[in-house]
């Protein structure tokens, strides 16, 4: 099982919901491509470091990953990475942004 979240537009382009679904195993093949490469680099209950994955192995999975980081004890987000295919769908630039300034 595994925790998939989603970015969706609501109101206007800067208004963001994040839905959390537990899932038993992704549909999209480019998602279950994601997750086996993530199992290869997780080792027991650590989470894989960045230092893990090349960029030759992630090259097809850049365009639609986001990472963000948590910040003020997880009441905001700082994006340090949005692929440009995410950005496209939510409709504005994420990357180098905070969560609190889109709201």
């Amino acid at each position: 099982m595994g925790i998939i979240a989603l970015v969706k537009p609501v109101r206007s382009a800067v208004e963001l919901e994040f839905i959390g679904n537990e899932i038993a195993e992704p549909v999209h093949p480019l998602s279950r491509a994601f997750l086996d490469l993530w199992h290869s680099k997780h080792h027991g209950a650590a989470l894989p470091s960045r230092d893990e994955f090349s960029m030759s192995e992630l090259r097809y999975f850049l365009p639609h990953l986001l990472i963000a980081e948590p910040v003020k004890a997880y009441r905001d987000f700082f994006y340090r990475f949005a692929g440009s295919q995410l950005e496209e769908r939510v409709g504005f630039h994420l990357q180098g942004s905070h969560r609190a300034t889109r709201l």
